[in-house]
């Protein structure tokens, strides 16, 4: 865990995310808190789950593909009351515009430097190192989330 959340309990970087949630509730009057879906694509270790999930009430999916994110990450929901984790769906995969395999990689030295495809060094941290590749698997989030109409025409329903 980083050094802002053991030191400040949060990611400073969440609260955005919260503060833009109300201003769409805002924005938006009529829509039901609890019938809103927050969306995390590549929710490292949770930081900015957790946050949501105690500063909303919105319904929450969540996708992380790093084996040792998603350790940390399903090692923090499950040690929630039940009633908050029953509003989140994970999906241990990776999001992308079409089905594929691909390795994953992460800074040793912050978790929040993984990266699909490719390393990317953090700029403020020269000669930084990355584990081992992960390998995971990537789905369209089209295809997840794909809604297949079920209409017939009005011959077949009299």
């Amino acid at each position: 865990v980083s050094g802002m959340i053991a030191n400040w309990g949060f990611w400073s970087q969440c609260n955005q995310l919260t503060a833009l949630f109300r201003e769409w509730i805002k924005d938006h009057p009529g829509h039901a808190e609890e019938d809103l879906i927050y969306l995390d694509v590549g929710a490292n270790i949770g930081s900015c789950v957790m946050q949501m999930l105690y500063s909303t009430k919105a319904k929450l999916v969540i996708f992380e593909p790093h084996p040792l994110n998603l350790l940390k990450l399903t090692s923090t929901l499950i040690a929630q009351p039940m009633e908050l984790r029953k509003r989140v769906a994970l999906f241990p995969i990776g999001v992308g515009d079409q089905p594929a395999k691909s390795n994953i990689y992460m800074a040793t030295n912050n978790r929040g430097n993984t990266i699909v495809g490719t390393t990317v060094k953090d700029p403020d941290s020269p000669g930084q190192r990355f584990a081992q590749a992960a390998t995971i698997y990537i789905e369209a989030l089209d295809d997840i989330f794909a809604v297949k109409s079920n209409k017939r025409s009005n011959a077949t329903n009299s």
